[in-house]
């Protein structure tokens, strides 16, 4: 049997297969990846797939190469100057993918749609002659079957503590810090995850002086900011966060957290709820 690859759909598949991707590591890493960059790597990737049909190019499939794109369009998708973060990054990039291209071969291998549909993957490129609705549908049933699977993995995993180091200018503090499923604190625009940590902590980020009464008048407008928020009995709260440089614990790097400030003691085991967003 004669299988016609069209590049359109070729590029079309593999767009949604990269997307689906790297949307699962936005989700699993919370790095706050831009949407356009991450569509833009999708393309580059999709584009990058058409081009296993030419012959004249042949050399660009090379494992050198490969790894070169995969490495670009992470890096792309989700910039970051940390060499530790960049490397978590990229290894999640692989194992979705993993996750991904693995279903699909159960797919072809357990209903013969494969066969049924002309199916080809040559080069790490998948190729299924396919409706493009049912590509769409297929790359969002993905997503979220993968997603959920993670999310039911966090919850039995339950809470947990960290040793948490954040970095405002030549200011660190290092707390223990616990992942708290019930903070679903965000920022109001770009919707990233806002950590909580006890005016104790705060402090050490400050410069000399700053009190809980003052703070505001020692640090610079840029860093300052007021979040909506809910708690027991107060519906329409809102809490003072400061936006510091960089927030690391366990094997991840937030960059330019925004941290909210709790004025009381959270716990003598912590000093700071981490948001369930970063895992």
């Amino acid at each position: 049997m004669k299988i016609q690859v069209y590049a359109d759909v070729l590029f079309i598949i593999n767009f949604c297969m990269n997307l689906v991707v790297l949307c699962v590591c936005k989700r699993l890493l919370s790095c706050g990846g831009k949407r356009w960059r991450i569509a833009v790597s999708a393309a580059v990737g999709g584009v990058y797939s058409v081009c296993v049909f030419f012959p004249d190019i042949s050399f660009l499939y090379t494992f050198i190469l490969k790894a070169a794109v995969s490495a670009a369009m992470v890096w792309f998708s989700f910039p970051t100057k940390s060499a530790k973060a960049f490397f978590l990054r990229l290894g999640t990039f692989y194992l979705a993918s993993f996750v991904l291209g693995g279903a699909c071969m159960a797919l072809m291998y357990m209903t013969d749609v494969g066969g049924k549909t002309g199916a080809i993957l040559k080069n790490g490129a998948f190729y299924m002659q396919l409706p493009f609705r049912s590509v769409i549908l297929a790359s969002v049933g993905a997503y979220l079957l993968i997603i959920s699977v993670s999310d039911a993995i966090k919850r039995i995993r339950g809470r947990r503590l960290y040793d948490v180091t954040i970095r405002l200018g030549e200011n660190i503090v290092a707390s223990r810090g616990m992942v708290d499923t019930g903070n679903s604190l965000t920022e109001p625009v770009t919707k990233r995850p806002v950590p909580v940590a006890q005016w104790s902590v705060v402090s050490g980020l400050l410069p000399a002086g700053c009190t809980k009464d003052n703070f505001i008048r020692y640090v610079p407008p840029e860093r300052i900011k007021l979040i909506p928020c809910k708690s027991a009995g107060k519906e329409n709260g809102v809490m003072w966060a400061v936006r510091a440089d960089e927030m690391s614990f366990a094997d991840k790097v937030v960059e330019k957290p925004l941290v909210g400030i709790y004025e009381g003691v959270l716990s003598e085991e912590y000093g700071i709820l981490l948001h369930r967003g970063f895992f």
